[in-house]
């Protein structure tokens, strides 16, 4: 599959990454910050890097946009997506209603929307068995549901199909055992350090 990422963060820095180790194709990289995306494009075999949103002329069949929550609005605001591109989110939190509203508002052609999360805190440091990486997907359609499915078991032996709503909650369930946990191990190590 021939895939582009927006954004180079943690999650995208390790996504292309992935998908690429497993024989896709990452055609091109956006970034906000030019110098992130030349650091990722430099870990890729052949990758474009995407000087803006203007993906009219892309070869892309898959748009990543693996940008934070609360950029996702402002980046479908200008991006121009290639003609009959599927486009997913990475995010545990926002819905693919969402996506899919952002879209219809926002792009002059039609595209089909889903949800590829990955249920695991990145940085782009750690060295990670992706086969272990639990993807959650979610699509429109279910044509392309079985696409993405079949994607992320290229790198991953631990695909569910999720709803929006289940996967909101179980990523706030992963939030609160993995920030709380943290919490307590740096309150169990304030009080071995006291006494």
């Amino acid at each position: 599959m021939i895939i582009s990422f927006i954004g180079s963060g943690n999650v995208g820095w390790h996504l292309a990454q992935a998908f690429e180790g497993a024989g896709h194709i990452i055609a091109e990289v956006y970034s906000r910050d030019p110098q992130n995306a030349r650091l990722l494009a430099s870990q890729l075999y052949d990758c474009h890097i995407q000087p803006d949103l203007n993906l009219a002329d892309s070869e892309a069949q898959l748009i990543v946009l693996a940008v934070p929550d609360q950029m996702l609005e402002s980046v479908l605001e200008r991006i121009v997506f290639p003609p009959r591109a599927m486009v997913v989110n990475t995010s545990g939190s926002r819905s693919m209603h969402e996506l899919r509203q952002f879209t219809e508002v926002y792009s002059d052609v039609p595209v089909r929307v889903g949800v590829l999360y990955p249920l695991q805190t990145f940085t782009k440091e750690d060295t990670i068995d992706y086969s272990t990486l639990p993807f959650c997907v979610e699509a429109a359609d279910e044509e392309m549901e079985d696409t993405l499915v079949e994607l992320a078991q290229t790198v991953s032996n631990i695909v569910y199909r999720m709803d929006s709503e289940e996967r909101r909650v179980l990523h706030i369930a992963a939030t609160i055992a993995n920030n709380f946990s943290n919490h307590l191990y740096s309150i169990a190590h304030d009080l071995l350090e006291i006494h």
